[in-house]
């Protein structure tokens, strides 16, 4: 009996040694699930606060590229260079035109015309010139042409000039004027 006792209690032992075994690595396994679990959810909430943030940087992006295409007039300016040369006769020559763009991108395009306008106040040629890669938040200067009537004469007759934008072309921002999509809230936003 003493042999049988030895044994029972040697079982209970073992049986009591495999539960405390079994407490510690459930215990174990749990925290580390738990640890696991937690750092998951810290993961799930950086993800989210970074994808508001994206979200609200997209939002102050639009809103800007909306403010540029609705108010184009103030950051896209044309004026004609002041160094040109007036003839006495009533001419203009060596006449240059810049473009000013004081928004974040570059324009890709820019049409203008040319009005060369005589003492009378009568349009004598009109002129059409392109502008091409305009950098953000700077300007470019391009000369104008000849005159069409008479081209082998290095000026235009005309006692003054007068410049208008006919057209701009910004795909960095999705700017195409004139063209109007029509949406009254974004008429100049295309979509490229």
């Amino acid at each position: 009996m003493n042999k049988k006792n030895l044994i029972i209690g040697i079982l209970v032992i073992l049986v009591l040694l495999l539960a405390a075994w079994l407490i510690y690595t459930t215990s174990a396994n749990n925290k580390k699930i738990n640890d696991l679990n937690n750092q998951v959810s810290i993961e799930k909430e950086i993800q989210e606060q970074e994808k508001a943030e994206i979200k609200d940087k997209n939002d102050r992006i639009t809103l800007k590229n909306i403010e540029y295409r609705n108010n184009w007039e103030k950051y896209i300016k044309v004026q004609e260079d002041e160094n040109y040369v007036k003839i006495a006769l009533g001419g203009i020559k060596n006449l240059q035109v810049t473009v000013n763009n004081d928004t974040e991108y570059s324009l890709d395009e820019v049409v203008v015309n040319i009005y060369y306008i005589l003492a009378n106040g009568e349009t004598y040629e009109t002129q059409r010139l392109s502008i091409y890669n305009i950098p953000a938040n700077s300007f470019k200067l391009e000369s104008a042409a000849a005159s069409k009537t008479n081209p082998q004469v290095n000026c235009v007759r005309g006692a003054e000039v007068r410049l208008e934008i006919l057209s701009v072309s910004a795909p960095k921002f999705k700017f195409c004027y004139p063209y109007n999509n029509g949406n009254p809230k974004d008429p100049f936003k295309c979509n490229l």
